[in-house]
């Protein structure tokens, strides 16, 4: 009897297991080939992120998954799959450059935040004479 329990129980343990799928693979640069470690991939609740090496694993539930990929600096790329039970695919990707200009920063002592059309800039006006009546091969070296 007791026998015939682990068997069942292994039995079970076996079919548990099994459900789950694996995907791996590794993500590169897709102009330069490069390796990209630390992106980001997720499937719904589940993530993961790359190793040092750009190579990823992530295990999941049979069926239907979207992945993302994301990585700062790079277009986030999502990949729908399909996966079995018990299956381990490989599904390599590249991402390509996000041309992304930051938005301008300003710098202030101040408190708060304003735009850079209300802070006060101290201004002087230097006049071509004097710098033309100075020896000197830039503004910053002269006393004005």
């Amino acid at each position: 009897m007791r026998t015939l329990f682990l068997l069942a129980l292994t039995f079970c343990a076996q079919i548990t297991f099994s459900q789950n799928a694996k995907i791996q693979g590794t993500i590169t640069d897709a102009s330069t080939g490069e390796t990209l470690p630390g992106v980001t991939i997720k499937s719904g609740a589940r993530g993961t992120a790359s190793n040092i090496d750009g190579l990823y694993a992530l295990e999941l539930p049979a069926g239907n998954h979207e992945l993302t990929f994301t990585f700062v600096g790079y277009t986030s790329k999502s990949v729908t799959i399909r996966l079995a039970a018990g299956e381990n695919k490989t599904l390599d990707v590249a991402l390509g450059d996000a041309n992304n200009l930051l938005q301008q920063t300003t710098v202030t002592a101040g408190k708060y935040e304003k735009p850079l059309g209300e802070v006060t800039v101290s201004l002087e006006v230097i006049k071509p004479k004097i710098i033309e009546s100075v020896n000197t091969t830039s503004v910053d070296e002269g006393d004005y």
